[in-house]
């Protein structure tokens, strides 16, 4: 169950602590600077599911306005072409149903619930990627009144001042992560999620708690209270992800004071953000 809501919340995931590793601060806000940079840039931790209005504070605000250009995890800024990229590889093999590793019970209990949160029946996803189909699901499942998205508020505002928006990697790179999944634990976290909707809904709301108080530690203890997340799955979704980001988020620095928003849980641990670029000999401070 657990599973499903870290890859929601980007995408979410084990992470090794190492012994000697100074706890970090609370804050989902740090200021990057140093190894040459003549300006610093800012990495923020979102978290990808909000109830209600998004809140900045006010070193948030001023940080966006300090930067020249935001980098998100994939590029935003159209909607559309982004939409027809993730259809793209959203799709199990011809021939293949996430039906074949359901009993007739359960397809009976996951067409309910799809026809009642979202109004179509499940047979409109069947032949989608279970960890997909999973995630129309998730933001039906607390009660709010609006689902808001950090990554949308933070978009709007760079465009409305007209500065440049990329991604650190392409939907082709998330996908190939996902992918990395194994199927069979993709319909465990679809049963999961049919089976206990009320853990579901609570587990949400817990995370959503923990990402308040912006203790970007404990958030990764939340997400790691499932064992059943395999390491390979882990290191594809988080470690390698990162990994990968440093070199493209040095040269964007490089070029311009940048803006980074990424999941939370991309920021802690011994192979998360800050870690790496304090390694690779950036100052990181919690703002």
């Amino acid at each position: 169950m657990k599973l499903i809501l870290r890859i929601t919340f980007l995408l979410f995931l084990v992470v090794n602590y190492g012994c000697a590793q100074q706890k970090l601060e609370n804050s989902t806000l740090w200021k990057i600077s140093g190894n040459g940079l003549e300006k610093p840039s800012y990495l923020f931790g979102t978290i990808h599911v909000y109830c209600g209005e998004v809140p900045f504070d006010k070193e948030d605000l001023e940080a966006m306005d300090k930067t020249e250009q935001l980098a998100l995890e994939v590029d935003m800024s159209n909607p559309a072409a982004m939409q027809q990229e993730v259809f793209k590889y959203s799709f199990l093999p011809t021939g293949k149903s996430i039906t074949e590793s359901l009993t007739a019970q359960e397809v009976k209990k996951l067409d309910s619930l799809f026809t009642k949160k979202i109004g179509v029946p499940f047979a409109t996803f069947q032949t989608m990627k279970p960890i997909l189909t999973s995630s129309f699901l998730i933001t039906k499942m607390i009660d709010c009144k609006s689902i808001m998205s950090y990554e949308d508020a933070i978009l709007q505002k760079f465009k409305k001042q007209n500065k440049k928006i990329s991604g650190l990697e392409t939907i082709s790179d998330q996908m190939k992560a996902l992918d990395a999944m194994p199927f069979e634990l993709q319909v465990q976290g679809l049963k999961d999620l049919v089976n206990e909707p009320d853990k579901m809904k609570s587990y949400l709301e817990k995370m959503i708690t923990v990402y308040d108080q912006e203790n970007i530690e404990e958030l990764l203890l939340v997400m790691n209270e499932d064992e059943s997340f395999d390491e390979v799955s882990s290191k594809a979704l988080l470690d390698t992800r990162n990994k990968n980001w440093i070199p493209v988020m040095k040269e964007k620095m490089k070029k311009a004071p940048t803006f980074f928003a990424v999941g939370a849980g991309h920021l802690a641990g011994e192979n998360g953000l800050i870690n790496l670029l304090r390694k690779a000999g950036y100052t990181v401070k919690a703002e």
